[in-house]
């Protein structure tokens, strides 16, 4: 027996990444668009020439979740295929799918095994959710608003063909499979595009998704386009982890968010979320500067540029002679104390502590000064941001102000290029 699915597969199972693959590991839940695309890749096994592995995620639904599970270790036992079982454990409540869905691709991945292809039963169906579902939340130039048939070691070789295909081999085949009772939920989103707004919109156009998946192909390419041009203008204007603000200035707009998704990725960060993302291109568009923090570290958008650090020093340290300090990107060391220059402002503590600036919210006798001096010499809002105040007895210094106080430079000496950091801005210093 041949169904029609199966002779469209044909040619697509005959090429890569199909063809030539070390291993095929299938993600099957049970369903019946997994459990054909297994049993579609099993009758073809001459074709595509890939061991084939399944990898079931028991999601601690209940019954359901048990009957999934028998339905596909039985499938697999018959063809004596591997099949690897986790478990998910976390309890339902809020973000119950997103976890759910974070668990999947984790474990997915963790399966798969250097040049095997993960391959995931979406059809041209799955496709146009996704699609509605993204331009409804409002998804970006830049941002994917669609599933690619193969990309990144996952593939989806059902992902042009209509689901008609995929339930018509199930009955032909006799392919055993459960129906999952949520994807019949009108709660969930994506279940009322299904069986409330797409039906409605097939009925004004005939086989509409044929035509929307051509305009998918063609968006996505011009998409690549952009991003690979995105990674160009990167590498011309990244220096260590600041790009300057020319790479954004001598671009226009809709070409930003593509170069901030390569940027983000270069940084091995994930992107930030929407709220802060949209704050820092009204700062692009304004040319204004800001900062937010993010993943663990700040984000900038200085005077000359946008760079992410992960800057940390303590709340309070002390100052003594010979011994290094460092104090976020900073390492210098003190070899003698400026007694005689603290004597002279009739300060003459036996202790100095460096303490955590807090955006000068403490050093309200200097503040006005202090700003003024950063804005004359052009610091950066990092910069700024990190120099500490040096306190003696009860009164705050700014560091700057008190790199002053040192007889000669025989007093001080950076450490670890720190010097290359904050030169440009101090003189002095």
């Amino acid at each position: 027996m041949k169904t029609r699915l199966m002779k469209t597969m044909t040619a697509t199972l005959r090429q890569a990444p199909y063809f030539g693959a070390s291993g095929l590991v299938v993600s099957v839940s049970g369903g019946v668009d997994s459990m054909v695309l297994l049993d579609v890749l099993v009758r073809m096994a001459h074709v595509h020439r890939a061991p084939i592995r399944v990898c079931h995620v028991h999601h601690g639904t209940g019954r359901f979740a048990d009957v999934s599970e028998k339905v596909v270790r039985r499938f697999c036992t018959e063809r004596e295929l591997a099949v690897a079982v986790h478990r998910f454990e976390e309890p339902a409540g809020a973000n119950f799918e997103y976890r759910a869905a974070a668990f999947r691709r984790r474990v997915l991945e963790e399966t798969r095994r250097e040049g095997e292809w993960l391959l995931l039963a979406h059809h041209r169906e799955d496709q146009v959710e996704t699609l509605v579902m993204a331009l409804t939340r409002g998804a970006g130039i830049a941002s994917p608003i669609a599933m690619r048939a193969a990309r990144d070691f996952r593939a989806r070789p059902f992902l042009t063909l209509d689901r008609e295909l995929v339930l018509e081999h199930a009955r032909l085949a006799g392919v055993p499979h459960v129906l999952d009772p949520s994807n019949y939920r009108t709660d969930h989103f994506r279940n009322r595009l299904r069986h409330r707004v797409l039906p409605e919109i097939a009925t004004v156009h005939q086989r509409p998704w044929s035509r929307w998946g051509a305009w998918l192909e063609d968006f996505e390419r011009v998409q690549d386009g952009l991003a690979a041009e995105a990674w160009r203008r990167l590498d011309a204007f990244l220096e260590g982890s600041l790009l300057a603000r020319a790479a954004f200035e001598e671009a226009p707009p809709y070409r930003w968010d593509f170069l901030l998704r390569a940027f983000w990725t270069r940084l091995a960060l994930p992107m930030p979320p929407r709220a802060r993302h949209l704050a820092l291109r009204r700062w692009i568009e304004e040319k204004r500067t800001g900062s937010f923090r993010h993943h663990g570290g700040t984000c900038f958008y200085d005077i000359d540029g946008l760079t992410w650090h992960d800057w940390h020093w303590p709340a309070r340290l002390t100052l003594d002679r010979g011994v290094p300090v460092t104090w976020g990107p900073l390492r210098f060391v003190f070899h003698t104390m400026p007694q005689i220059a603290l004597e002279k402002r009739d300060l003459s503590p036996k202790t100095i502590f460096l303490a955590c600036p807090a955006r000068l919210d403490r050093y309200v006798e200097g503040k006005k000064r202090v700003k003024e001096t950063m804005r004359r010499a052009r610091v950066p809002l990092r910069i700024r941001q990190m120099l500490p105040l040096v306190e003696i007895g009860e009164v705050l210094i700014h560091f700057d102000e008190f790199l002053t106080l040192l007889p000669n430079d025989r007093d001080f000496e950076w450490l670890d290029g720190s010097e290359n950091l904050i030169r440009p801005f101090f003189e002095h210093s």
